[in-house]
């Protein structure tokens, strides 16, 4: 899981949370670091132990990541994705968790300098709670997961995605 040795998880609420705590059940031994805008929810997520270290800052968390997730609201992709566009590198591979792909994905492909690093995920859980005091280790686990690359997505980036959400137990 060498691909996994440092992992950028952005939105550290229900879903970025769980991420996080189901990537420390299965051992990765990979940092985990969590971004986002506010400090309380950044300190609540590392007391709770699902991410290791915080940052309000994405560029700078994300620039040395194999693995970056978009876990915010839509509404901050756009600007998510051009952040990581000034500091995208060939060993970074970024996801997402939104449920409208058709839009992620075209305005991944329009932002990014390596849009072919992007795989558009949907992972099919949740609740109607929010925040990381709800995050679940195994929020994930036996549920469906819609992964939607492009003719344009590497096979590696696809793996890697594919292999993130099998590891937290999610059917692809």
């Amino acid at each position: 899981m060498e691909f996994l040795r440092r992992i950028t998880i952005v939105g550290v609420g229900l879903l970025g949370g769980s991420i996080g705590l189901g990537l420390k059940a299965a051992n990765v031994p990979g940092a985990i670091i969590g971004v986002g805008r506010r400090r309380e929810t950044l300190e609540r997520a590392r007391e709770l132990g699902c991410i290791d270290e915080l940052s309000d800052d994405l560029e700078s968390a994300a620039a040395q990541s194999q693995l970056v997730i978009l876990a915010t609201p839509l509404g901050v992709f756009a600007e998510c994705l051009e952040k990581l566009a000034k500091v995208q590198h060939p060993e970074m591979v970024i996801t997402d968790v939104g449920s409208a792909k058709g839009e992620v994905c075209a305005r991944a492909a329009g932002t990014l300098t390596m849009p072919d690093r992007f795989v558009g995920s949907h992972p099919m859980a949740g609740s109607e709670r929010h925040g990381p005091e709800h995050a679940r280790a195994d929020l994930f686990r036996g549920r469906p997961c819609v992964v939607t690359p492009t003719p344009e997505t590497s096979r590696e980036a696809i793996d890697i995605v594919e292999t993130l959400w099998e590891i937290l137990g999610m059917h692809v």
